[in-house]
């Protein structure tokens, strides 16, 4: 009696494994799958992209249910829908198989599989597994693999929790696609290199234009992105819709070892504490840890490259060299628009550095270096008048940066309207103050801006941005916080009063839209072998951008 209880437990537990497997679509497809796209329990997701529009216009949610349903049928080759199964996942994998139209095998869930399967019709090929149909109308089903290699078993825990989010996903076997692919992305990869050569002969040598610094940063770009697709083995997107919002989530590896995921391990995070510092009411916020000595020889030596003469250039690039001995943290900034006479543009930015003495030497030697530049149609001089202002304990440098444009050029009185629109008629001015371990700069907005933001430095929160803050990872390497609708708006409000754009719009116009405060938020964090991205768009920014469509619309009609 014990031995035949066992023996029914043993084969209740084997057939219990063998469902759980069949059940589960990953188990379908191999793990040399190219593409995977999974679409959520579409009955629910239908309701979640109902809500979505309903919150951006309502009542046209309505409108879009109608074409949901019938468009869903056509891209599963079931119009009707018969004995199909909206209450679970579906998945559709895309094999290339090294040929120029991939083969397209679809696992959908059934009520009813043969119902499901007689409603294919002819020229399909199909097996039912467990309660998946699983077909194609490209050539011979593929087989189903063994457990070890299938899908399930290669994907990596995380590219797989990222593939269950949101109402539609896509897991890109970007390791595979390499190998199949690699004499044409190594040809894409030359054809790039040799184009960007080619800009060399496209502009007259006695023009004055020295594109060489600039084509040598977009050939490290280039050879940074053709890498990294090397050495990347997938990339996972999933995509949340619903009353809330959208979101986006981004997961890509890389292989263990590889250039890139080395480089990335470089990259330290960050939880940018000094965000709440920043001033409240900016449209844009940023936070970058890690990198930034390279981010800024790299632009620093594009500005010296494009020096007219030499003895420019190499006291700039020996003046760079002093970063060597300066340790970056995190810098966060923002950035908003104003209708002032120091012009429209007032940026902040907080950076820590060690030791800020150093650093403190390398701004001075700097201003040294680049007091002149000569440009292609331009002058650009800075000056520096040290320790002019006083903040408290702190005494602020205020540095000058000015661009004379060559009068013989048919476009120099509409750069310099556009600059003094911009920065205000002193040139991009900013004011610097050095502290304990941190700079502060304010470019724009004169004492009260700078004022302003000293002040900040002793928050502890920012209610504009501590919410949207928190939807993002929370150690970063990279944070965007944008609120777009009110940032265009506040550029129109301050554009309408200008005689320069006679545009049909004025500051009643844009307050009677009734914009509320809000952002879309951008993050970017190094994991390991891994780099992960989030974008969130809350349905305030919806809403604010299609009242902007709205209002662009009618101006259109007036012009």
């Amino acid at each position: 009696m014990l031995k035949s209880t066992l023996l029914l437990l043993g084969l209740s537990l084997v057939a219990g494994t063998t469902a759980s497997a069949q059940d589960s679509a990953l188990e379908l497809f191999s793990s040399d799958v190219d593409v995977l796209v999974r679409l959520a329990e579409p009955d629910k997701t239908t309701e979640n992209i109902v809500a979505l529009i309903n919150g951006a216009q309502p009542g046209f949610g309505e409108i879009a249910r109608g074409a949901i349903t019938p468009n869903l049928g056509q891209a599963i080759s079931n119009p009707s829908m018969t004995g199909v199964d909206q209450s679970r996942d579906w998945y559709v994998g895309a094999y290339s198989n090294g040929k120029s139209e991939p083969q397209v095998v679809f696992a959908i869930p059934a009520v009813d599989a043969d119902d499901f399967v007689a409603a294919l019709g002819e020229g399909f090929k199909s097996a039912v597994h467990g309660k998946y149909v699983f077909y194609t109308d490209k050539g011979d089903l593929p087989e189903v693999p063994a457990s070890s290699k299938s899908l399930a078993s290669s994907i990596s825990e995380n590219a797989k929790k990222t593939l269950e989010m949101g109402e539609l996903s896509i897991h890109v076997n970007s390791k595979h696609l390499v190998g199949v692919y690699g004499d044409e992305l190594d040809t894409a990869y030359d054809q790039a290199l040799e184009g960007l050569n080619q800009l060399r002969f496209a502009v007259p040598q006695d023009a004055g234009v020295n594109l060489g610094p600039i084509i040598e940063m977009y050939g490290a770009m280039a050879e940074k992105l053709f890498q990294g697709v090397r050495d990347s083995k997938s990339l996972t997107v999933a995509v949340s819709l619903g009353a809330e919002g959208v979101r986006i989530e981004e997961y890509i590896e890389f292989g263990n070892g590889s250039k890139s995921s080395r480089k990335l391990a470089e990259l330290p995070t960050s939880d940018m504490a000094d965000f709440v510092r920043l001033p409240q009411g900016a449209f844009t916020y940023y936070g970058i840890s890690g990198g930034m000595s390279e981010m800024i020889k790299w632009g620093m030596d594009l500005s010296a490259g494009m020096a007219d003469d030499d003895e420019t250039r190499d006291k700039m690039k020996k003046t760079f060299a002093k970063l060597d001995e300066v340790k970056f943290g995190t810098m966060v900034g923002s950035m908003t628009l104003t209708d002032s006479e120091d012009g429209m543009i007032q940026a902040t930015s907080i950076a820590r550095v060690d030791p800020v003495a150093k650093f403190k030497d390398y701004m001075y030697a700097s201003m040294q270096a680049m007091n002149e530049i000569k440009m292609p149609g331009m002058t650009q001089t800075s000056t520096i008048d040290k320790d002019a202002e006083t903040y408290g304990d702190y005494k602020a440098d205020i540095v000058t940066v000015k661009q004379e444009f060559d009068e013989g050029s048919p476009q120099a009185e509409m750069q310099e309207n556009i600059q003094k629109m911009m920065f205000g008629p002193a040139g991009i001015q900013s004011r610097i103050l050095y502290m304990d371990d941190l700079y502060l700069t304010v470019m724009g907005g004169g004492t009260a801006a700078t004022k302003k933001a000293v002040e900040g430095l002793s928050k502890s929160s920012n209610d504009g941005i501590d919410e949207p803050r928190k939807i993002l990872m929370d150690k970063a390497n990279l944070i965007v916080l944008i609120d777009l609708p009110n940032g265009i708006a506040t550029g129109l409000k301050i554009a309408s009063s200008m005689d320069q754009f006679p545009i049909p719009v004025d500051s009643q116009m844009i307050d009677n839209l009734n914009l509320t405060s809000s952002f879309i938020g951008f993050g970017i964090a190094v994991e390991e072998n891994a780099l992960r991205c989030r974008t969130d768009i809350p349905m305030k920014q919806i809403q604010g951008i299609a009242k902007l469509a709205m209002l662009f619309a009618g101006m259109r009609n007036q012009l």
